[in-house]
């Protein structure tokens, strides 16, 4: 393990006492701007200081948090030394109305990141570089950030928190609670001269002392019912088939179901000009060990010499492997388990010169039979939860913002008191790939487009060294509502073809089969917009 993972996993036991906080602290927040196009008009002039950023330097979209109406003005990104600082300005739009002040800081907090109260659960999205960058760690294992917990009054309240310098002239912002803002400007200190909060100002560390860490942003889609699953990374793209629709029982010849699934499959890999392909059996662990890796191999054979019919595969003549039962993609030997573990995978490493296509390929199949209420996104659908508790769900539209689809999901609670979302639009502490992590367990890791037969989850990153994810969504929905109050939930997911999408929030199970996360209900007829 990684200093950093020790770092990380050290945070990950001592987070509690920033969970408590939240959940006592935290009140509704609701995005009245018009989703997914907020914060895309200029602010009114002003100073160049972070307390009055001026005209050209901030995005801007105004929320409810608890009953107030709260203004934020996002930018710019000031670079200090290689770090970028990042600029977040709130304010009380009737600060004489004698409600309590909204606690800004705390609704930006993740206690996953620092349990310190602070806005350590902002984010930077670069969507033409595909990246994401999660705040700054200093060497005490910081966030790099002002704290303390603020309370909203007659004046506004400045947040400051530091990230991996954004190498473009904007860079995109996504703020837990509040929403995401597009085309954030990034100013150098020649473009600034000196700012009124100085990364000196945030932590002790020398700048080679920080950790700054970006990530690339992967997607993951799923066809033919689950059958075919493609996880696309920076260097490779992994497709894996289920056996069960391609072979029978302890055979090797492909059955009437296949072509289907491995043309999904090979439409994955030819997008690219050149590549290596591997084409990888592997079985469950009923039988020998032998016996398992001659199937594997001969099943790898089979799919090999019948994708070749199907796709062009010249630029990338596959190579065979068969690896028998010695890596499962699920541990254990339940019947899930092993039917998980049968299947072939499509190993491919784009050339360093290789192109794509740019589009992608086309969805195959139809919708899914939903799996709970169903209702078009503009008119919405009423979803039960738990014992009492019923909820509205609509999403009037989602943005095309670079090589992305922005949406934010407007959820207002019908019944069962004041209380969080919880798990409500996660798919569980196994998350959407059937890993257990418990970080992500009120996440919106279930909230997926649907565009054909073709699912497509939200972007998601690598967290830490040690293979857990987080995706490019609200991912801790902490956030106490009431009876008739509304919550705005943002998510980023890859561009879907097309013009209209279905939002699917599908039933998930766990490893043991039980269910898992929040309820299933669907929304159709979504535009997608452009900016």
């Amino acid at each position: 393990m990684t200093d950093r993972s020790r770092s990380m996993s050290a945070r990950r036991t001592t987070y509690l006492a920033g969970v408590c906080a939240l959940l006592v602290g935290l009140t509704a927040c609701t995005g009245e701007a018009e989703p997914g196009r907020a914060g895309t008009e200029p602010t009114p002039a002003g100073s160049s200081s972070p307390s009055e950023p001026a005209v050209s330097e901030t995005v801007a979209r105004t929320v409810v948090l608890g009953d107030q109406e709260v203004s934020f003005e996002v930018g710019p990104v000031r670079v200090q030394d290689g770090v970028g600082l990042l600029s977040v300005q709130a304010t009380e739009v009737d600060p004489g109305d004698g409600k309590n002040g909204a606690n800004v800081d705390l609704a930006l907090s993740d206690p996953y990141s620092d349990n310190r109260i602070g806005p350590s659960g902002a984010r930077l999205v670069d969507t033409a570089a595909g990246t994401v960058s999660t705040v700054a760690i200093d060497g005490a294992d910081h966030a790099v950030m002002t704290t303390g917990s603020s309370q909203l009054s007659d004046e506004p309240v400045t947040m400051v928190a530091g990230f991996a310098a954004p190498t473009g002239e904007t860079v995109d912002v996504l703020l837990p609670y509040v929403g995401y803002f597009v085309g954030v400007p990034v100013l150098t200190e020649a473009d600034d001269g000196a700012a009124a909060v100085a990364l000196a100002d945030l932590t002790d560390s020398a700048t080679a002392d920080l950790t700054l860490p970006v990530a690339t942003l992967d997607r993951y889609t799923e066809d033919q019912a689950g059958a075919v699953r493609t996880r696309t990374e920076a260097e490779e793209v992994t497709v894996a088939i289920a056996a069960d629709v391609l072979f029978a029982a302890d055979s090797s010849d492909l059955g009437p179901q296949a072509d289907a699934a491995l043309a999904s499959a090979g439409a994955q890999i030819a997008a690219y000009s050149a590549g290596a392909l591997t084409v990888v059996g592997h079985t469950d662990d009923v039988a020998s060990d032998e016996y398992n890796q001659d199937l594997s191999v001969r099943r790898a054979q089979s799919v090999a010499d019948r994708l070749a019919t199907l796709v062009d595969l010249a630029p990338y003549p596959p190579a065979v492997e068969g690896r028998g039962e010695s890596e499962p993609a699920a541990a254990g030997s339940s019947p899930e388990a092993r039917a998980s573990n049968r299947r072939v995978e499509l190993l491919f490493t784009p050339s360093a010169d290789a192109t794509h296509a740019g589009e992608e390929p086309a969805p195959v199949g139809e919708l899914p039979a939903a799996e709970g209420p169903v209702g078009t996104g503009a008119a919405g659908v009423e979803v039960a939860f738990l014992k009492d508790a019923k909820f509205a769900v609509s999403l009037d539209e989602v943005q095309r913002v670079g090589d992305t689809l922005v949406g934010q999901v407007r959820v207002e609670r019908l019944a069962g008191g004041r209380a969080n979302l919880a798990h409500f639009f996660s798919a569980g502490a196994w998350g959407s790939r059937g890993k257990l992590d418990i970080q992500v367990q009120w996440a919106a890791t279930k909230l997926t487009l649907l565009q054909g037969g073709t699912r497509y989850f939200p972007l998601d990153y690598a967290r830490d060294d040690l293979g857990q994810r987080d995706p490019l969504a609200d991912r801790y929905l902490s956030t106490p509502f009431g009876d008739g109050e509304v919550q705005t939930v943002t998510v980023v997911w890859p561009s879907v073809p097309g013009d209209t999408v279905a939002l699917d929030a599908p039933v998930f199970r766990s490893a043991t089969d039980a269910e898992s996360g929040g309820p299933a209900f669907r929304l159709t007829d979504i535009p997608v917009v452009e900016p």
